[in-house]
């Protein structure tokens, strides 16, 4: 908890508006634990979108309910179970990212701090196209989905823009409910790569292929796939 504090309060110190969250445990308690620094939107501070801390509520969410289908305490076969790095963040992102507009088209959200900017599914996934093609097309270039599996990875990064719009892609073709409906039921029992393949109607190969062209398509077409919400 102190390191998340200290964060803050060099954030607050220095101006830098570094904000860091986490679900750190704890499975062998049978709980899940989350920790957060200072949420500058819900604090209404520096014109952050208070959205933007309830995506990352969300996002961390999304972790526990990851690793509330998996129940040895086996940490290594924990870690094969939650799958590659583009899977666990991507997922938690594009699902964060999903539930919020979900909520808020229902009217949902609980009344945060507006910000200076808009938060908002479609210019928050355009961003993430971006910096996924920004990358690509420099320090990342040559790199594809399956190849994102490791925190230590210098593009490990992608996972979380790339690996969001694999998952977009994913529910698009194979249903907004596969993951909780057919992914994790099975992921126990069959692992992650057969978990994922039947999920996705394909091999994990096939998947990387077809997506990979899905992003060599325009910024138009891409965005196409993205849900769309009606106003609460």
């Amino acid at each position: 908890m102190m390191s998340y504090q200290r964060i803050g309060a060099d954030a607050v110190a220095t101006g830098d508006l570094r904000m860091d969250a986490g679900r750190n445990g704890t499975a062998e308690w049978g709980i899940h634990r989350f920790a957060s620094s200072l949420p500058w939107g819900l604090a209404d501070l520096n014109g952050v979108p208070g959205e933007e801390e309830l995506k990352t509520v969300l996002h961390e969410y999304w972790h526990a309910v990851q690793h509330s289908h998996i129940t040895t305490l086996n940490w290594d076969k924990r870690d094969d179970l939650m799958g590659p790095v583009w899977f666990v963040e991507g997922s938690a992102e594009y699902m964060a990212q999903y539930g919020l507009a979900d909520l808020r088209s229902q009217g949902l959200l609980p009344e945060v701090p507006m910000g200076d900017w808009s938060f908002e599914l479609e210019g928050n996934m355009e961003d993430k196209l971006r910096n996924v093609d920004s990358a690509l097309s420099g320090e990342c270039e040559g790199r594809e989905l399956m190849s994102i599996t490791e925190y230590s990875d210098p593009c490990s990064s992608l996972g979380y823009d790339m690996g969001a719009w694999a998952s977009a892609y994913l529910l698009n073709i194979a249903g907004n409910d596969v993951l909780l409906d057919k992914f994790y039921p099975d992921l126990e029992s069959n692992g992650w790569q057969a978990s994922f393949e039947k999920a996705a109607g394909m091999s994990l190969e096939e998947f990387n292929v077809e997506f990979m062209a899905f992003m060599n398509q325009s910024t138009g077409e891409r965005m196409a796939i993205l849900p769309l919400f009606p106003s609460a």
